[in-house]
């Protein structure tokens, strides 16, 4: 977590995305951080990260912490296959 950190500190956003992959699922001894890892995928996703589009995509059609919207969930996967981020 600490190298990811640092690493987005530095301006790399594929780091913002796994410190929300890290945040999603727990790691160590911390507990899942569901909405923390949502802000780290959506701020990922701003930057132009397209795995943190898909990410939160996910949510968006999961109707998990998000409220359902498959409209949004279906332009955010769009973008990240078409490049268009």
């Amino acid at each position: 977590m600490a190298l990811y950190k640092k690493a987005s500190e530095a301006g790399d956003v594929s780091a913002l995305n796994n410190i929300g992959l890290m945040l999603e699922n727990g790691y160590g001894d911390v507990a899942p951080s569901i909405e923390t890892a949502i802000k780290n995928y959506r701020e990922a996703h701003l930057k132009g990260d397209k795995n943190a589009t898909i990410n939160l995509a996910i949510y968006y059609l999961n109707d998990k912490h998000i409220a359902r919207d498959t409209k949004v969930g279906r332009a955010l996967l769009l973008k990240a296959y078409q490049g268009k981020n």
